[in-house]
């Protein structure tokens, strides 16, 4: 979300001057005020403050659009600070507002969403090879309903020392596998349905996620209200659309596994004779 380390220790002063010119201009933002406040006193303040900010040429968006993998990617990792392993698998999906973006985020949810979620109960507490397991789309720096452009469906899970990272994946594929064939019942549909709500509603009371919510609706969609369509959208997914989902974009060729373990512990140094 903010770039490389290594991309902003070499930047300069200049290039952040340009960045600010080119894109912090009042006609390239949308401002959300949202509690205990008039319209017509909200309206006065922002006038006040940034009425007279000159607009200026917005830049062009760039093309970020990427297609499906072709080819599935493994990195294995060791970290020195990690005292139990773990495997992320991430799966690329088409851009927001495609068909498929919507059910992507149920089926997420079905997958990995708390506790009452299919791999928690197959791998967490079934097959006991998870410690835990979550994830979702845009996971984990949003949701669903806070990004433009592609994005990915991402999975993590910290796996226990006596299994591997390829049984875990292998677990996972079976799981989507049994999506894919329309293994999903509607009662489990609408319980995850009704869960996504229900966790909208819940972030929605907070102002500040309300104002969020809005202005991210205002600049993707170019209508703040459309973040009421969100329950609409979920409702209207079937389990055909979840199968669908499932065995178009979580494919192997479409994902990269990640699989990090502890670094091997050097030995300690023998004590000095005599101490």
């Amino acid at each position: 979300g903010y770039g490389s380390f290594a991309d902003l220790d070499a930047a300069t002063a200049a290039e952040a001057k340009t960045f600010f010119e080119s894109f912090y201009g009042p006609n390239n933002a949308v401002l959300a005020i949202v509690g205990d406040v008039s319209a017509e006193e909200a309206f006065a303040k922002v006038e006040k403050y940034f009425g007279a900010i000159p607009a200026r040429a917005a830049p062009p968006k760039p093309d970020v659009d990427e297609g499906a993998n072709t080819k599935e990617r493994l990195v294995e990792q060791t970290d020195p600070l990690a005292n139990v392993p773990a495997v992320a698998m991430g799966w690329k999906l088409p851009s927001r507002g495609t068909p498929g973006d919507v059910p992507a985020a149920v089926l997420a949810d079905l997958l990995a969403g708390g506790e009452a979620s299919r791999l928690y109960q197959g791998l967490v507490k079934g097959k006991e090879l998870l410690l835990g397991i979550e994830g979702g789309v845009d996971w984990p720096l949003g949701d669903p309903w806070s990004y433009d452009g592609p994005t990915l469906l991402t999975l993590f899970g910290l796996y226990k020392p006596d299994t591997t990272a390829k049984a875990v994946v292998a677990a996972i594929d079976e799981e989507v596998a049994k999506v894919a064939r329309g293994e999903v019942s509607a009662e489990e549909l609408e319980r995850t349905k009704t869960k996504m709500v229900s966790d909208l509603y819940a972030q929605l009371e907070m102002p500040m996620e309300r104002a969020v919510a809005l202005s991210l609706a205002q600049l993707f969609t170019g209508d703040a209200t459309s973040v009421n369509d969100v329950p609409r959208k979920l409702a209207a997914v079937t389990r055909a659309d979840l199968a669908r989902v499932a065995a178009t974009y979580l494919t192997a060729p479409n994902r990269t596994v990640v699989d990090r373990r502890p670094a091997p512990q050097k030995p300690e140094a023998p004590a000095a004779a005599g101490k």
